[in-house]
């Protein structure tokens, strides 16, 4: 029974691992189509300077007044546009921590430890090692409930449960509370 749960533990963490992995080359992927995107629009920027300067020579053309007139007048960025709300502020941290470099690297990192301290457990072991596993155990359970509670709050419940990953991470975390 200790071997089956403890290979348990391996695939499930291993499972995670490779998770977060592709979750990693996915955001790479997105990083890179943010900089096409960026790149696009600096090159629109330098096309919409070359218009203005022909239009400061006299050589513009009818369809580019146009543009002209809508440039004076740009329409203004409400919360609506952000889908924001109350809370906007604490949404948007939130979002900066789980999208920072560190948060998927980190979490696995406790994942691989939080799999070793279970594996560590053994019957008849002394009481203080006992009690220092419990700890840590505990400690690492409310960091995943931080990490769960970042990710509801950033991404809203509707994103959130829309990765199957999430949805099974949050079946993990809640049976770890139920656990303690």
């Amino acid at each position: 029974v200790v071997f089956t749960g403890g290979f348990f533990l391996l695939n499930l963490a291993l499972a995670v691992i490779t998770e977060v992995y592709d979750e990693e080359n996915s955001e790479a992927k997105e990083e890179n189509a943010e900089q096409v995107e960026r790149e696009e629009v600096a090159e629109e920027k330098r096309e919409e300077e070359a218009r203005k300067k022909r239009h400061n020579l006299g050589l513009h053309s009818d369809d580019e007044s146009d543009d002209e007139e809508e440039a004076a007048h740009p329409s203004q960025l409400t919360l609506d546009d952000l889908d924001g709300g109350p809370g906007l502020g604490l949404k948007l941290i939130c979002k900066s921590i789980i999208e920072a470099s560190w948060f998927n690297p980190f979490f696995v990192v406790l994942i691989v430890t939080n799999t070793i301290v279970l594996a560590m457990e053994y019957d008849g072991m002394p009481k203080g090692y006992s009690d220092g596993l419990t700890a840590v155990n505990i400690a690492l359970s409310v960091a995943f409930m931080v990490e769960l509670v970042l990710k509801v709050v950033a991404l809203g419940v509707t994103e959130y449960s829309r990765d199957r990953f999430n949805l099974f991470d949050a079946v993990v975390v809640l049976m770890s509370i139920v656990e303690l």
